[in-house]
């Protein structure tokens, strides 16, 4: 049994027995309603946005070929401070045109976010992400990739 100093025995401290999963204390009724205000905007966004995807189908010979040729590659990019952006996009796009496959660090904030950065990515790219770990991904271009789309288009 674990006593805090000056509670007394009827109101002791039990230890948890799950971690809590905040990372900042919420103080207020105002920091309360703007995350779950947060929440709110962000299913509303994953349902506009829910559009399919026309993702290649592979089989699982060729995606463990491609896994295996991305993680033996040196060929690797990292994600920026901006997230994908353009520029990110663009130096994919042309690396894409000479190999199948990218490998991509994310490092910081981005590594928490594997998980959304991935789904931006496969958008806004218009490759599919084959293999996600720590916090690296392999990108697949696709089977017929034919270059980067016009900004216009």
């Amino acid at each position: 049994m674990l006593l805090s100093a000056g509670l007394g025995k009827d109101r002791c401290v039990q230890p948890r027995d799950r971690p809590i999963r905040w990372k900042f204390k919420l103080r207020g009724p105002r920091q309360v309603a703007q995350r779950l205000w947060c929440k709110h905007l962000r299913r509303a966004e994953q349902h506009e946005h829910s559009e399919p995807q026309a993702s290649p189908v592979l089989t699982d010979a060729e995606r463990k070929r491609l896994i295996s040729q991305g993680l033996h590659t040196k060929i690797t990019m990292k994600l920026g401070r901006l997230g994908v952006s353009k520029f990110l996009l663009d130096a994919l796009h042309e690396r894409w045109a000479r190999h199948e496959v990218i490998k991509l660090h994310c490092h910081g904030r981005h590594a928490v976010n594997m998980q959304e950065i991935a789904g931006d990515l496969e958008k806004q790219s218009g490759g599919t992400v084959i293999w996600r770990a720590g916090g690296s991904m392999l990108v697949y271009r696709g089977m017929h990739y034919a270059g980067a789309a016009p900004l216009g288009q």
